[in-house]
């Protein structure tokens, strides 16, 4: 039995994060670039193994002002994980 599929879908760009400020003495500021309606968890890491949630959002504009008000001077690495 043979049949033939069809599938249409919408393929949007990965989300960008860029580069933000640090505010002292706890806060850091960046953006989110993606696509308008995405909903993604933002993480952070200090040891790149470790990837706990600050927030988690619906990007309604495609763009998204972060802040992080527990940041530190210490260094850390923030990724945008796309959920449903």
């Amino acid at each position: 039995c043979s049949s033939d599929l069809d599938l249409a879908g919408i393929l949007y760009a990965p989300p960008r994060l860029s580069a933000g400020a640090f505010l002292p003495p706890t806060a850091f500021t960046f953006q989110l670039r993606s696509e308008t309606g995405g909903r993604y968890e933002i993480q952070r890491s200090v040891d790149l193994t470790n990837w706990p949630a600050i927030a988690v959002l619906t990007n309604s504009s495609g763009s998204a002002v972060i802040q992080d008000s527990a940041a530190t001077n210490a260094t850390a690495v923030y990724r945008a994980v796309g959920v449903r």
